[in-house]
Order: C-alpha cells, then sequence, then structure tokens
C-alpha cells in the first residue's frame, strides 16, 4: 500500500517531466522557421493517421490473444477442479464402503475389563469409585 507522500512525490514528478518537455518544445519552436514548423505540423499529422488504423488493428489482434489466453486459463482451472471433485468422490465412495465392510465384519477379538477388586470398591458398595 502507497503512502501520501510517495505518491505526492511520484505526482509532482510527473507535472514537473511534462512542463520541461512542453518548455523545450516552446524554445524550439521559437527557434524553427514557420515553413520548418508546418512542415513538421503535417509530418505528425500524417504519421497520427497513417499510426492510428495500424494501432487499432495491433490492439485488435492483442485484445484476441488476451481473451484466448483467459478463456484457456479458466477451461484448464474448470477441468482441473472438476478432475480434483472427481478424485475425492471416488475416494469419498471407497471409504464408505470399506467401513460399511468393516460395520459388517464380526469382531475378531473381544476386550474384557478386569474385574473390580473389593480393596477398589468404596461405599456401600452400589457405587465403583476409580482410586
Amino acid at each position: 500500500m502507497m503512502d501520501w507522500k510517495s505518491t505526492a512525490i511520484k505526482v509532482t514528478s510527473g507535472i514537473s517531466f511534462l512542463i520541461g518537455v512542453v518548455g523545450l518544445a516552446w524554445l524550439g519552436m521559437e527557434k524553427v522557421s514557420p515553413d520548418a514548423a508546418r512542415f513538421w505540423a503535417l509530418l505528425s499529422t500524417v504519421l497520427l493517421i497513417a499510426g492510428a488504423p495500424l494501432a487499432f488493428l495491433a490492439g485488435v489482434r492483442y485484445g484476441h490473444a488476451e481473451s484466448k489466453g483467459a478463456i484457456t486459463g479458466l477451461d484448464m482451472g474448470v477441468s482441473r477442479v472438476q478432475q480434483a471433485a472427481a478424485q475425492a468422490a471416488s475416494l469419498g465412495l471407497s471409504n464408505i464402503r470399506t467401513t460399511r465392510e468393516i460395520v459388517r465384519e464380526t469382531p475378531q477379538s473381544v476386550f474384557v475389563l478386569p474385574p473390580i477388586s473389593a480393596a477398589r470398591q468404596i461405599g456401600s458398595g452400589q457405587e465403583i469409585v476409580e482410586v
């Protein structure tokens, strides 16, 4: 996150740069003859008019390439999510099957608790409290 000081420095630097460029152009135009200024204005206008369609076509091609890339990326992401979901579902089903098989099996061994001796009983014998 930028603080206001760095933003102020960047804005001030940008404005200073623009003022410098305009000032240099102004000084340059004072030293140039009117015919040379007209020639440069005509040349820059022609280049701008000729370059605008080229820039438009380049932008269209770049936009198509970026949109294809975005669509391809979304397709890859969706397919990976679908694969992960299918794997998770198959894993869940296999766990359910094994759990059902385990529940249906009879226990192999039974754990028997040892009896509580009279020395460990407290009270009337009705309540058993571990010491």
